[in-house]
Parts: structure tokens; C-alpha cells; sequence
């Protein structure tokens, strides 16, 4: 078919806050500070306008102990209360049927992405899971997304679907077609090509192959 879908993962296939939120207040507890809530965690994480170790931490960049504590405890929960997104499975069995081809990009390590993503039972459709350990930067650079492309080659059109203003600077910069996921963590993003309310209407883009 020739078309290339990228999927962001948290935000977009999954919802992962609990778990985010559980490992931060893990880490902000042993630093004494007090919890914060799913809605600052996912409002911080997609806001590239904000450090999000100076907001949770107080630190200019995180420390190898911060990511080990937050790693550590992440790995053990990263699966509990996950949830697949309504509509997704469908979705991405609908896109398979039509021969088009899928890859995740996410700013998650891809090591717990292959984890969350496989508890959930979607792991089969995808070709790449690529997180921000592979490439030299993460979104909104393009470097996952170009290397995706890269081995899919697509002839009709690629997409990034994601619901950040990261992941559509990242579309914009590999040049490929930015569809915004607005029942994800930030709604609120204003530029994109295509906005969708529900998983069914990446269907249509697809079959119409919009360029």
C-alpha cells in the first residue's frame, strides 16, 4: 500500500499516567517533596516550554540516582493500570488488513515500551519501537521518525499520529503528515495537519491517502 503510520505511545496508544505519576512521587519523596498529580505530570512531560526536572525534582537535570530510583520502581509498575486506549486495537488491526505499515516513536525508553506495549498485546503490529535511547535526540527532533522511514520507504504517505506539539514539530521536521490525537494528554495543541476526535478517523486518512 506505501503508507507509513508512526504512533507516539504514551498520550496516544496508552494511558500511563498512573504509573508515570507513582515513579515521580517515588522519586520526589526521597528528595522530602510533596506528591504531585497525574494532570501536572502529563500537562509537564508534553510541555516543552517547562524542565521537568526543575518541576518535579528542583534540579537542573536529572541525576544518574533520580533515574535509577524512578527506572527501578517504573519497571516494577509501568504495566499496572495501564490502559490501551478505546478504539486502538481496532485500529491497528483494521490498519494491518490494509497493508500499511506501523512503527512506534516514543520519549519513553523503548525498553519499557516493548514491555508496556506487549502487556497489552499490540506488540505483534508494529516493525520498529523506538524510544529516545536509539536515536542521538527525541522528539520533536525527527531522528526516530526518519529512521523509521528510512526502512519503511513509504511511496503514498507517511503519518505521525501523537498527541503533543513535540510529536507534530517532529512530524514537520521528517516531513511527514502530523495527526493529532486529541483524546490524548494535550488537546490543547494547535499546530498540525489533521486532527482526530477518535482512533476510526486515522481510517479515513489512510484511505484516502491524504498528501
Amino acid at each position: 500500500m506505501g503508507i507509513s503510520i508512526i504512533f507516539d505511545m504514551d498520550g496516544t496508544l496508552l494511558d500511563s499516567r498512573v504509573g508515570i505519576t507513582r515513579a515521580i512521587n517515588f522519586v520526589r519523596a526521597s528528595r522530602s517533596l510533596e506528591p504531585v498529580s497525574s494532570d501536572e505530570v502529563v500537562r509537564v512531560i508534553n510541555d516543552e516550554t517547562i524542565s521537568a526536572a526543575r518541576y518535579f525534582y528542583g534540579v537542573d537535570e536529572y541525576t544518574a540516582r533520580d533515574r535509577e530510583l524512578f527506572e527501578g520502581i517504573y519497571w516494577e509498575i509501568c504495566t499496572q493500570e495501564l490502559v490501551l486506549y478505546d478504539g486502538i486495537g481496532d485500529l491497528l488491526e483494521e490498519i494491518r488488513r490494509s497493508g500499511a505499515m506501523m512503527a512506534v516513536a516514543t520519549n519513553a525508553s523503548s525498553r519499557f515500551a516493548r514491555k508496556m506495549i506487549d502487556h497489552v498485546g499490540i506488540g505483534e503490529y508494529f516493525t520498529h519501537i523506538l524510544g529516545y535511547n536509539d536515536v542521538a535526540a527525541s522528539k520533536p527532533a525527527p531522528d526516530m521518525l526518519q529512521a523509521i522511514l528510512a526502512d519503511h520507504r513509504p511511496k503514498v504517505a507517511s503519518f505521525m499520529v501523537g498527541d503533543s506539539i513535540k510529536d507534530m514539530k517532529a512530524a514537520r521536521a521528517a516531513g511527514v503528515q502530523g495527526v493529532l490525537a486529541k483524546w490524548g494528554y494535550t488537546p490543547e495543541v494547535s499546530s498540525y495537519d489533521h486532527p482526530i476526535n477518535h482512533p476510526r478517523e486515522l481510517l479515513d486518512l489512510i484511505q484516502k491517502g491524504i498528501g
